[in-house]
């Protein structure tokens, strides 16, 4: 994908995602989940709700948009539908990332929309619905925080906070986090030394 379309679908996409934020986040904190579900991606129970079915239709006929301005054939993936369009570009989105985050009005929700060809991230667009903060990253454009270009901080692992969310009443998911945290352990073990 050349630089002049990749620069339409990356706006494309931020609106998308500022869209969606907005329509959201009147019910932040004050919806409960329609169901329980397994996610067959990674096995663990989730909670879903209605929203997360609404704010990916949405982003699918935004998104849509797109591949009818420009010819290509886009194909669209999203967590509640699975895969609606098949092709090797294809929008890839989680409507409500941190679903039960949203839904006890934790600050921890986004929406997250990706653009993949062949197997390539050729941008990634990340709306945090609670602090209405839009971040962006591009192929070779650099990653972006409400238009401020972002850096990697030169604080090494020893200082560095490391966490990861996990429930951990399931034995499995107990048994990684062990694993992580003695890994992360001794990292920093090996980084002090």
């Amino acid at each position: 994908m050349n630089d002049e379309l990749l620069t339409k679908a990356l706006e494309l996409a931020k609106q998308a995602a500022q869209e969606t934020g907005r329509m959201l986040l009147p019910h932040y904190g004050n919806i409960k989940a329609k169901a329980e579900s397994d996610k067959a991606s990674d096995s663990i129970a989730g909670v879903f709700t209605e929203l997360d079915e609404e704010a990916e239709k949405l982003l699918q006929e935004r998104l849509g948009q797109f591949g009818k301005e420009t010819g290509l054939e886009i194909g669209f993936t999203g967590e509640q539908y699975g895969e609606r369009r098949a092709g090797s570009v294809f929008w890839l989105v989680d409507p409500i990332d941190g679903t039960t985050h949203f839904i006890r009005g934790l600050p921890m929700c986004t929406v997250m929309i990706a653009l993949v060809e062949k197997g390539e991230v050729l941008l990634a667009v990340i709306y945090d619905i609670a602090n209405q903060q839009m971040y962006w990253a591009a192929r070779g454009q650099g990653a972006f925080r409400d238009g401020d270009k972002l850096t990697a901080s030169r604080r090494g692992l020893k200082e560095s906070l490391v966490c990861f969310e996990a429930k951990l009443e399931k034995a499995e998911n107990l048994e990684k986090y062990m694993r992580v945290r003695q890994h992360t352990v001794t990292m920093v073990g090996l980084c002090s030394g």
